[in-house]
């Protein structure tokens, strides 16, 4: 039984997968992608420090406000997706470690 569970194992690692985001890399990467579409982030504190920092911004060029507004928006979307797979991981590493038998 052992052999057909490794050949079912090889053949799933092998098997290329097409995720249904263009920028997911793995299963979590979807699992966050998903995430977000059912769970956008409005808090509206965020909404206020997004309105202040764009009053600032809006004394720089065009070309600079825009460069670096993408580059906070760009910061906030990874530090967010780093936070969600952290707790991924963390839950999964808590639930391991409750269920080893002692």
């Amino acid at each position: 039984m052992d052999t057909y569970i490794q050949k079912l194992k090889n053949y799933i690692f092998e098997k290329q997968i097409h995720y249904a985001h263009a920028d997911a890399d793995s299963i979590l990467d979807m699992l966050y992608f998903a995430y977000m579409e059912d769970n956008p982030i409005s808090e509206e504190s965020i909404k206020a420090n997004f309105q202040h920092v764009d009053h600032i911004l809006s004394q720089l060029s065009i070309e600079n406000n825009d460069s670096l507004f993408l580059i906070i928006v760009k910061l906030c979307e990874d530090y967010a997706k780093s936070a969600f797979l952290s707790g991924i991981h963390i839950g999964v590493r808590l639930f391991l470690e409750l269920s080893r038998d002692g």
